[in-house]
């Protein structure tokens, strides 16, 4: 199976997935992003002796197709693709959540879907973000549902997929040796207002600060190091291919008229390198932007940007 994708409105990664209509409904999206399929589950077994014993783990698979998704212990409470469309339909038909995209990564494994919540914050006079909301089911073992807001920049379409807290993560994870309780998640997420205006607080801070030429370099190469180096060359603190690109967009960037100049302007190089730039494949960079090495690259940038800025 490949990867699916839909989106309604502007397209939220280059290149990647089709477009639909921005009036669908919940159950229509699903089928759209080709996610109208259910895991159902198997306990296989072995013959000793004779005797017919089961294995211990159970296999998930999916039902149109029979694929194998993953295998599972005893205990393990697994959750429809559909479960995540009707999560959201209490505020989608009060009108206070939009469903923008959905799709799967993994062959399925990584099922998410991504819905605006009406909240939105503009700084700087024209520098807009929208609060969205990214529910992901894993039909893996090992993941956790995870459900947690990735503001987006409108000036550059940059989905900053991050921990918003300094103080560590607010992002709502439920592991699956629990039956997920929609009521309980939906009361936890009373925290998420307060994580996006915190966002837009390290914004403003940022965007007060301004960089040197040095401190630049420094937090570049502290972000992105180099792999190999060799102190006895000239040219050892060249920067990496990363920390080059970053610096090749930093006045380049789509939005770069907002505070140019200030760690508020180098986080976004980051965030649009990694949304844009960063990744040979779109599918690969979406799994690494959303949940791998750049999300967490992503958290490290906003994190060093912060400790640099608060000594400028």
């Amino acid at each position: 199976m490949k990867e699916t994708f839909v989106w309604n409105g502007q397209t939220p990664w280059d290149g990647v997935g089709k477009p639909i209509s921005n009036n669908m409904t919940t159950d229509e999206m699903l089928k759209a992003a080709d996610l109208d399929w259910k895991v159902l589950r198997q306990t296989p077994h072995f013959y000793f002796r004779g005797q017919k014993r089961p294995a211990l783990r159970d296999v998930l698979y999916r039902d149109t197709d029979g694929q194998v998704l993953t295998e599972v212990p005893p205990g393990w409470h697994e959750l429809q693709n559909h479960d995540a469309f009707e999560f959201t339909q209490e505020w989608v038909d009060a009108g206070k959540m939009k469903l923008l995209s959905a799709g799967s990564l993994k062959g399925g494994k990584l099922v998410w879907v991504l819905a605006e919540v009406g909240e939105e914050f503009t700084i700087f006079t024209h520098d807009t973000h929208r609060n969205n909301l990214l529910f992901t089911i894993p039909h893996e073992y090992g993941k956790s549902i995870d459900i947690r807001q990735t503001p987006l920049r409108i000036s550059c379409n940059n989905m900053i997929a991050l921990a918003l807290s300094r103080r560590g993560h607010l992002t709502i994870r439920w592991d699956h040796r629990r039956q997920f309780d929609a009521s309980t998640v939906k009361a936890t997420m009373g925290l998420a207002n307060l994580q996006f205006l915190e966002f837009r607080d390290m914004a403003l801070h940022l965007g007060e600060k301004k960089y040197t030429d040095e401190s630049l370099n420094e937090f570049l190469m502290q972000l992105y190091p180099k792999t190999r180096v060799d102190e006895n060359s000239p040219n050892y603190r060249f920067l990496s291919q990363p920390a080059t690109v970053v610096k090749y967009h930093l006045e380049r960037q789509p939005g770069f008229e907002h505070q140019p100049g200030t760690w508020w302007s180098v986080f976004n190089a980051v965030t649009f390198s990694i949304s844009h730039v960063l990744g040979r494949e779109r599918e690969t960079a979406i799994y690494s932007a959303w949940y791998g090495k750049q999300r967490n690259k992503a958290i490290e940038s906003m994190n060093l940007a912060l400790e640099f800025a608060d000594k400028s």
